[in-house]
């Protein structure tokens, strides 16, 4: 998630980052419309758009719902590009393959249907197959689809977290080597405008991994990847930058076109990559770095800070490595559950862990913890605890990975300011729509926060609002100034006369009956509210429709199910 600004660190003012946000964050939008139907790019998408967007999902039957979801955000002019280029591929049936496996089989699909595509293309890969588990609004639909309060395609609708990474990650298919780019799909990136790569960088990058990295607290490295680089290096990277940005400020008069484009990314080498460290294991392999005011920045504040992953570019010749290596080892490789992060990167860098501990390292690997008494015969009569037996099955499979990586160059480009916006978990879902202010003010195109939500639908009906615009307070509220302050979230609902929403609440896909009255700190999903009902504050609803055969099977009359 985000954490709270006083702990993380920043290193120019506070204000001047968030402006740096917001602007890079319009600036995308106005991009991406152009790319979208109707805009004036629309027609010349190559090289300025990824060359294909694959979501995963876990099984065939999440993958029929992802798809009727692309077909109708798609036949509404929401995504740019033709319908081709938007594929769902399920894991493998059988065990949990990990996001590792996921993508491993993603580029073995790819690779039988159309060939090594990543050589000549720029694929966006997209992580969405779980079940939403610590949120289970999302559980029907996928986190993929889950929405958010920003009006991405400029109609009035909520975007969805697949829209909203096609926003933020709008630069990168024009500056990155041909590859695969892989994110999680409950994630937005929030940072300034970027540069684009130097040749050099992208010809290292097309052999290895290039990796975005996050200044974060030092608790928040405790539960992601943590990127150990030559601190001389990175301190240097970012005074460098605030050094151009404080000179961009000074010369008023307009800088020679040719020096701007000189200014290239920053990119360094990473030296190791831990995954999920303590504490301990963060200092004693150098992870921490000093505050942004003990590295003399003036402006920079918060404590100090590790470097942590998000989302990163696996290169074309790396591509080729990995499907190679899947397609001779599918007994070996097959139903284990590995990481694209972890396993991937830990053998990676310039100085990798010489012991390896990460190889037998299980505790986080859910398919190895969650195996208990099961037995299966081992050799001779022993018979052996079958998380044993799947332990060994992944060190064999990540030894595999790693020689397949290892000495690949694992450059890292600190997006510094940024912020790694989550909504993975019920808590950071409603601190990330309707409470934490700075991060809606950095969604382009926000939406009105508003306290308390008082509209009359008839009446924006009878104006010819309700026919426009199919989702109320995506883009305004009825009657009240536009403001992007913390208050109470409403996604594509229906809010009827006199009713109110307390602050912090998400509202999503609801009928709201007239006066009825929602608590604060409530998320309400795919629920109907009769009139005057109301909510204390603090719940959780969420409606999952039944057809008629579920319904059966539930002992729900039929003529109750939707």
């Amino acid at each position: 998630g985000c954490e709270m600004m006083g702990s993380a660190p920043h290193f120019r003012g506070w204000d001047t980052e968030q402006r740096a946000m917001v602007a890079g964050a319009e600036a995308r939008l106005r991009e991406y419309r152009r790319m979208l139907p109707g805009g004036d790019l629309a027609t010349s998408l190559d090289g300025r758009f990824w060359d294909a967007v694959v979501v995963t999902a876990a099984n065939e039957g999440q993958a029929g719902v992802y798809r009727a979801q692309l077909d109708q955000l798609h036949s509404r002019g929401q995504l740019p590009g033709e319908r081709t280029r938007y594929l769902v591929v399920p894991d493998p049936p059988g065990p949990r393959v990990g996001s590792g496996g996921a993508t491993l089989h993603v580029m073995l699909r790819l690779q039988a249907d159309v060939g090594p595509c990543w050589r000549r293309s720029r694929i966006l890969l997209l992580h969405a197959g779980g079940y939403s588990e610590r949120s289970p609004a999302h559980g029907t639909l996928g986190k993929a689809f889950a929405q958010l309060p920003m009006d991405a395609a400029n109609m009035g609708a909520p975007a969805t977290m697949l829209e909203a990474q096609l926003v933020y990650l709008q630069e990168l298919p024009a500056s990155l080597p041909p590859g695969v780019f892989i994110s999680a799909a409950d994630v937005v990136l929030q940072m300034p405008a970027l540069a684009p790569l130097d040749e050099t960088t992208a010809e290292r990058a097309s052999h290895g991994i290039l990796a975005l990295g996050h200044a974060s607290t030092v608790a928040t490295g405790r539960s992601h990847g943590v990127f150990v680089c030559d601190r001389h290096e990175l301190v240097e990277l970012i005074r460098r930058s605030a050094d151009d940005e404080s000179r961009d400020k000074e010369n008023a008069e307009p800088i020679d076109k040719n020096q701007t484009a000189a200014r290239y990314a920053g990119v360094i080498e990473c030296v190791r990559c831990l995954q999920k460290p303590s504490d301990a294991e963060m200092r004693a392999a150098n992870a921490v770095l000093p505050t942004p005011a003990g590295m003399g920045l003036p402006g920079g504040g918060g404590g100090e800070w590790v470097l942590t992953d998000s989302a990163y570019h696996l290169g074309w010749r790396m591509c080729d490595a990995l499907v190679k290596l899947a397609a001779s080892h599918p007994e070996a490789l097959g139903g284990v559950e590995i990481c694209a992060y972890g396993d991937f990167m830990q053998p990676m860098g310039r100085d990798p862990d010489p012991s390896a501990a990460y190889m037998k390292r299980v505790d986080h690997v859910a398919s190895v913890t969650s195996v208990t008494n099961v037995t299966a015969s081992g050799s001779g009569s022993r018979s052996m605890d079958s998380s044993t037996l799947k332990g060994d099955r992944l060190r064999r499979a990540r030894e595999l990975v790693a020689a397949c990586v290892a000495g690949k160059p694992l450059l890292i480009r600190p997006m510094l300011p940024s912020r790694f916006v989550h909504v993975g978990t019920m808590p950071e879902l409603l601190e990330h729509t309707a409470v934490d202010s700075n991060v809606l003010a950095a969604y382009p195109a926000a939406h009105a926060g508003t306290h308390l939500g008082t509209w009359d639908s008839g009446m924006m009906d009878a104006a010819g609002f309700g026919a426009s615009r199919k989702s109320i307070g995506a883009d305004g509220v009825w009657g009240s100034g536009r403001s992007s302050g913390p208050g109470a979230c409403m996604l594509a609902s229906h809010v009827a006369m006199g009713a109110r929403v307390g602050a912090g609440s998400l509202v999503a896909h609801c009928d709201v009956g007239a006066l009825a009255t929602v608590g604060s700190g409530c998320l309400l999903h795919d629920v109907d509210l009769p009139a005057g009902v109301v909510v204390p504050a603090g719940v959780f609803m969420h409606c999952v429709p039944l057809n008629e055969a579920a319904a059966a099977g539930a002992g729900v009359a039929g003529g109750a199910a939707h």
